[in-house]
């Protein structure tokens, strides 16, 4: 523990001081930023309540959170201190990172190494119904003209072939982080470049799975990925669920559905064995579909 204290490089305040939910997410991106160690103190209270522009008991409470959820540590008179999290359960690191750091960029990697492999396998071992479930999902894709339709299906569409590569160790992967890959489909669904460019390779990649090609399941699948890649811009490199509510307060008409994918993205881990379709996204209410 070094005990120096983190400086308050976070980006320019809103003129509109955070809510809770929005404070917490404000200090998750402090404590995760390339300036911040294990072991700092954060700022005092005071000093933290007056750059974020809230109350004591609003921002005590938020730090009560955070210390919950292990990545803070409240010593009596002597301050708030940045967790070590290489020495807590792996499975609150996990939680702890998805919620802090984890970008577009982390799981368009990670998405690279498991859905490419997933397409490949199920053009070899998917069935009849698999199929039938595609096409419903792109069916949807293609005719919806709501952007939380779309998202819903395009997870499901995308879970779908997870399933039918009939490979449990790939799902229960797939599974664990299906919450942070529908934030990343949410934030798709609602830039009109990214699906334009992306939903015809969904349908090049149905084929392929349907005419049992592998080699072209993968390499279609691998481009769907890295359109994400091609136009996110700056959202490429910023924590997920900071893209997602900046978007939210930037685009009225879906703001609803970015405020509400904000949340799925920071559930706790989810150990999922069953990554069927029609169990990702949420709700046409914006809540959680089901997961």
């Amino acid at each position: 523990m070094n005990g120096q204290t983190s400086p308050l490089r976070v980006r320019d305040r809103a003129l509109t001081p955070p809510s809770g939910n929005d404070l917490e997410i404000e200090l998750e991106e402090l404590i995760f930023s390339e300036w911040a160690n294990p072991g700092d103190r954060l700022p005092s209270e005071r000093a933290l309540s007056d750059h974020f522009r809230v109350s004591r008991p609003l921002l005590r409470e938020t730090l009560r959170a955070l210390e919950g959820r292990g990545l803070i540590r409240i010593e009596a008179g002597r301050g708030t201190f940045i967790e070590d999290l290489t020495q807590v359960d792996p499975t609150r690191i996990l939680s702890a990172a998805r919620q802090g750091s984890i970008t577009p960029a982390h799981l368009i990697q990670a998405r690279l190494m498991i859905e490419c492999s997933a397409a490949a396998q199920a053009a070899q071992f998917r069935a009849i119904e698999d199929l039938d479930a595609l096409k419903l999902s792109l069916y949807e894709m293609h005719n919806s003209k709501d952007a939380e339709v779309y998202a819903n299906a395009d997870m499901d569409f995308h879970l779908r072939i997870v399933t039918a590569s009939q490979n449990p160790v790939t799902q229960l992967i797939y599974g664990s982080i299906k919450n942070l890959v529908f934030g990343l489909i949410t934030r798709s669904a609602t830039d009109n470049t990214v699906t334009k460019h992306g939903l015809p390779l969904h349908d090049d990649v149905y084929q392929a799975i349907a005419n049992k090609d592998a080699v072209v399941a993968e390499q279609v699948m691998r481009k769907i990925i890295l359109v994400c890649q091609e136009h996110y811009g700056d959202d490429l490199n910023l924590p997920l669920s900071t893209v997602l509510n900046r978007r939210a307060k930037s685009n009225p008409e879906h703001k609803a559905l970015l405020t509400a994918a904000s949340k799925v993205v920071r559930q706790p881990l989810q150990n999922s064995h069953n990554s069927s379709g029609r169990q990702g996204g949420i709700t046409r209410s914006s809540g959680v579909r089901h997961k």
